[in-house]
């Protein structure tokens, strides 16, 4: 994850390489840009925060509740932690952190997490059938290319329905495995 002036890009790759998704999302305008890389392609879509319920639909939903006294240090930083309960056919619970240090507005509009209002430091996310579990190492107060928060010209602007298909193309290889 990287971080300016409000706007942050989040890269998730995985399969070896094959597959990159990239999330820059601008905190002031509201608007998220998906870059994925699939199989040699560049695909790009486009999204504002009246599209928040269609891009979340395959997470299941949360509630928060916020623990007080219970902090720790991740990455440097004093967090606090909150215990997510995943909703759905198989409910359960898990542990987050977000730190309130690090000046980034209103980070989380465009995830599960929005009623968190700190920098996630330590959370999971459920989607295409896999529980991802991700926890801040490092965090570096470094100058950012303004280049990696826009979309780059080799990517093609495609529908929501392509970049649906692309979704569910991923989604049925993890059922696969």
């Amino acid at each position: 994850m990287k971080f300016k002036n409000n706007k942050t890009s989040t890269t998730l790759s995985f399969g070896m390489g094959l597959i990159k998704m990239t999330y820059l999302s601008d905190n002031e305008s509201k608007t998220i840009t998906e870059l994925n890389k699939f199989m040699g392609t560049k695909r790009s879509f486009i999204s504002t925060e009246k599209d928040l319920p269609t891009l979340l639909k395959g997470i299941p939903p949360y509630t928060i509740d916020f623990i007080e006294k219970q902090d720790t240090i991740i990455a440097a930083y004093n967090c606090k932690k909150a215990i997510v309960h995943v909703k759905g056919e198989h409910p359960y619970d898990f542990t987050a952190y977000y730190t309130e240090d690090i000046q980034l507005q209103d980070p989380n509009w465009a995830t599960p997490f929005k009623e968190i209002k700190g920098v996630l430091m330590e959370y999971q996310v459920e989607q295409y059938n896999i529980i991802m579990r991700f926890t801040a190492k490092t965090v570096e107060m470094i100058e950012q290319d303004d280049a990696d928060f826009k979309m780059p010209d080799d990517f093609k602007l495609v529908s929501p329905k392509e970049i649906d298909e692309i979704h569910e193309t991923i989604k049925g290889m993890n059922q696969d495995q």
